[in-house]
């Protein structure tokens, strides 16, 4: 057998499996019947040979023949499918980021006010040494209103009465100082906290401590344009000179403003007027009678004893902290 014969084999299922294409059927199920040629004048008109016959001029096959074309077109080529595949392949998988927005169940268990709501903490916090959280403005704006003038930042103080944060950044300021610092200073109440600010019973001093305390957990212009730390300096100052200019008389309100005006100058590492403010409010918490046995003698109720040593916990851990900074 000579060396350059070759042998070609082919696969004859090939051509026996693939489908053939649907073709155009253009004459009427008679005709094709017949096998005559079906002649219309006009193309919904009834051909010739029918109307000789008297049959009614049907085209199924050619309504199948529709049918078998726009299943064909459904189904996406093998080369297609192929190169999906390929591309799947190459593509990592995208997640999908999950969006908590779950409300927030009340607390069962009171600490400072009974129907006061589960505290939340976006940031680490310890109440001897606060992380104010970056925020950047830009980063939250959009495209749109970037090219627009931003609007003016309102102010920080009551314009009717200075000595007051800002009836309208006050309210988020108390929420966020419960939902983030309460387990810190449980001696205040929520429910109190609010009434006293809806009726404008609330201390202009206590309110400012608040306020010092509150900037690092809220996000708004007037907050973060002008600077966390520039703003928590501000309602400090302004609570340094109602401290100077209005008090006269131990009272439970100055002392629990003393303790959150304390830790707050301890949080902007100020530690010669967090020892000042905290032996202010150590002196005044003895001005007061608080001692180790005399909780339950001045509370009048469960809730006020809860309250009171709540405030005398605090009390002592800022004593032993003043007395470890006055050694240095």
């Amino acid at each position: 057998m000579p060396d350059d014969i070759r042998f070609v084999l082919e696969a004859p299922h090939v051509s026996r499996t693939q489908k053939k294409r649907p073709r155009l059927v253009t004459s009427c199920d008679t005709c094709r019947t017949k096998k005559i040629k079906c002649i219309q004048k006009t193309p919904n008109a009834v051909c010739e040979a029918c109307v000789v016959a008297g049959e009614q001029c049907r085209f199924n096959d050619r309504e199948r023949y529709y049918a078998e074309r726009r299943a064909a077109q459904a189904v996406p080529p093998k080369s297609a499918v192929a190169k999906g595949i390929k591309r799947s392949s190459r593509e990592p998988e995208t997640p999908i980021p999950l969006l908590s927005h779950a409300p927030h169940a009340p607390s069962t268990q009171s600490q400072g006010g009974p129907t006061r709501p589960t505290p939340r903490r976006a940031v680490s916090y310890h109440p001897y040494r606060v992380s104010p959280v970056s925020v950047d403005p830009l980063s939250r704006s959009s495209p749109e209103s970037d090219a627009s003038t931003p609007p003016p930042l309102g102010p920080l103080f009551d314009p009717q009465n200075t000595s007051r944060p800002h009836s309208q950044i006050m309210l988020q300021f108390i929420q966020a100082f419960f939902d983030h610092l309460n387990p810190d200073f449980p001696f205040l109440a929520y429910d109190e906290t609010i009434r006293q600010f809806l009726t404008q019973s609330l201390t202009p001093l206590l309110a400012n401590c608040i306020a010092a305390h509150a900037v690092c957990f809220v996000d708004i212009p007037e907050v973060t344009k002008r600077g966390i730390m520039h703003v928590s300096d501000q309602y400090c100052d302004n609570a340094k000179a109602l401290i100077l200019r209005e008090v006269t008389a131990p009272s439970m309100d100055t002392l629990h403003a003393l303790i959150l005006l304390s830790w707050a100058e301890y949080n902007r590492y100020r530690y010669t007027e967090f020892c000042f403010y905290g032996q202010r409010a150590i002196s005044m918490a003895h001005e007061l009678g608080f001692s180790e046995y005399s909780i339950a003698q001045m509370a009048e109720s469960l809730y006020d004893q809860k309250i009171l040593q709540s405030t005398w916990d605090c009390v002592k851990v800022l004593d032993g902290h003043v007395r470890s900074c006055s050694l240095f």
